[in-house]
């Protein structure tokens, strides 16, 4: 999903991300477009709002849109939403058909630099292709003679655009926070893209490493775990392998930068022949008010991580430590009782898991032993320790 001001360049980064991903190009201005030239009673209204710069009714958008991204070219090839949802109703419209993207990117762009650009675009007729005359002009003369001035591409229209797009981005922005990522738009073109194909790459390198997990889960039977039947730990063959999410801001999706640190610390243990490998996840500055969101994906992810563990024969304790406090709890952010009782609460499988192989406990800073722990300060942690029985 991308989205942005009028002329922060989502077209043009559009274009890029459908050549390289073969993505099917959603575009509401298009869509809207092209009912107002289908000349409908739906498009006589659209071109009504248009023309001053006033939102469409999230009604006949949500149609429009629900009708196109639902056809088989979309379902098969994938979808990049472009100027859609604008609202708060049309983001939970796409919850309600179970419609969530992958990554949600904003062009950030300031507010002159998108009035010159709007005012400076024209569009040719044939092609649909938009040009600038400043920045991106027509190599043809015989292009360049037919272009035209788009009616909303006025400055009062423009700014009336601009406004109403502020009034309604914090809200859209709030809703994908989980996903959410703020890019420049105010680079060239190149760099944008590089960003934003950047992205797209560890979504897909996280999608792959996650279905390969889910197929050597599919081959295994799950065994029946017996306390007494636990190897002994070689603590010489041994590695600690912390993550990195405090150098991540924390807007970022907590699901993604979790799979990823997951996916490379047990890649890298495995292909190192190590039996006993500790994930450290560092949770930066979480905003209060995602608290809830962000601990309860954080903990679901890990009891799942858990369990595949364990059905793979594997030793799983995990504990929720806070480097703040001086006892159990004591001192700690509210967050990490949050995260126990999220924890206990949890539905761990027919393993018998808490007693076995689910240690769930909240320690404090003088209470962390040497092999538990990699010592810092100032930060929450959710730590998993997996070695084999």
């Amino acid at each position: 999903m991308i989205s942005g001001a009028p002329a922060s360049g989502k077209g043009t980064q559009c274009e890029m991300l459908v050549e390289k991903y073969g993505l099917v190009h959603i575009s509401t201005g298009d869509l809207l477009r092209a009912e107002v030239s289908s000349g409908t009673e739906i498009g006589i209204k659209v071109k009504e709002f248009m023309e001053n710069g006033i939102l469409v009714p999230d009604e006949i958008v949500t149609d429009i849109v629900k009708s196109r991204i639902l056809k088989p070219d979309v379902k098969e090839r994938g979808w990049l939403l472009d100027g859609y949802p604008r609202t708060a109703a049309q983001a939970q419209s796409l919850e309600r058909l179970g419609i969530r993207p992958d990554i949600c990117v904003v062009l950030d762009v300031p507010d002159q630099i998108l009035v010159d650009r709007c005012v400076g675009r024209r569009l040719d007729p044939v092609t649909r292709k938009i040009y600038h005359v400043e920045y991106d002009p027509p190599e043809s003369e015989e292009v360049n003679a037919r272009l035209i001035i788009r009616n909303d591409d006025t400055v009062e229209k423009v700014t009336a655009r601009l406004e109403t797009y502020k009034q309604n981005a914090e809200v859209i922005f709030s809703a994908y926070m989980d996903v959410f990522n703020k890019i420049d738009g105010n680079q060239p073109k190149e760099m944008v893209f590089g960003e934003i194909d950047s992205l797209l790459q560890q979504v897909q390198l996280v999608a792959k490493q996650r279905q390969k997990l889910i197929s050597m889960e599919g081959k295994q039977e799950p065994k029946n775990y017996n306390s007494s039947s636990r190897a002994p730990l070689d603590q010489d063959n041994w590695r600690g392998i912390p993550t990195r999410l405090n150098n991540i801001p924390h807007s970022r999706e907590i699901r993604k930068y979790f799979y990823d640190d997951i996916i490379y610390a047990t890649q890298r243990a495995i292909e190192d022949g190590r039996i006993r490998l500790k994930v450290e996840i560092n949770i930066p500055e979480l905003n209060p008010e995602m608290d809830v969101y962000r601990i309860g994906t954080l903990m679901e992810l890990v009891r799942a991580l858990a369990l595949s563990f364990a059905d793979d024969g594997k030793h799983v304790k995990v504990c929720v430590q806070g480097s703040m406090g001086e006892g159990a709890l004591a001192g700690m952010p509210l967050q990490l009782a949050g995260c126990r009782k999220i924890l206990e609460g949890m539905d761990w499988g027919s393993y018998d898991a808490k007693g076995i192989f689910i240690n769930i406990g909240s320690i404090g800073a003088k209470e962390v032993e040497e092999q538990d722990d990699i010592h810092s300060s100032g930060s929450s942690k959710c730590c998993g320790e997996l070695y084999n029985r």
